[in-house]
């Protein structure tokens, strides 16, 4: 369940699915997030942490637009709330699609296509604004 301060963003994935993906500005520029579909805990990102996924998520989209392929994995590692674990936020390209799925995670990984990384951009953004 997430903090009563935290924020809603929904978007959906490349085969329709909606997500609600909540955020929450922390203290020194950090995120707390949570994938509402994720059977997996919110993560808390530092603000270091915070950029390096703006960061690959922005060049990710860039590689889209210019139709570019690979088979390399991105990741950017965080902290998982409950545990205090570290886990790994991971990222690819496939079929015209960015990929994401989390160390851990039981379901397939999620594909997201430009529009929706575009609003996850634009939701970050204003949660670190």
């Amino acid at each position: 369940m997430p903090p009563p301060d935290a924020e809603c963003y929904v978007c959906s994935s490349a085969s329709g699915e909606r997500l609600h993906l909540w955020l929450r500005s922390l203290a020194a520029g950090g995120v707390w997030a949570w994938l509402e579909e994720s059977d997996l805990p919110a993560v808390e990102l530092t603000r270091e942490e915070s950029d390096r996924l703006l960061a690959l998520w922005t060049d990710l989209r860039r590689m889209l637009h210019e139709r570019v392929t690979t088979d390399q994995l991105r990741c950017v590692v965080v902290t998982e709330v409950d545990s205090r674990q570290r886990t790994a936020l991971v990222y690819g390209l496939q079929d015209g699609c960015i990929t994401y799925w989390r160390t851990g995670e039981p379901r397939d990984p999620v594909l997201l296509d430009v529009h929706a990384v575009d609003e996850l951009i634009e939701a970050w953004n204003d949660v670190l604004a």
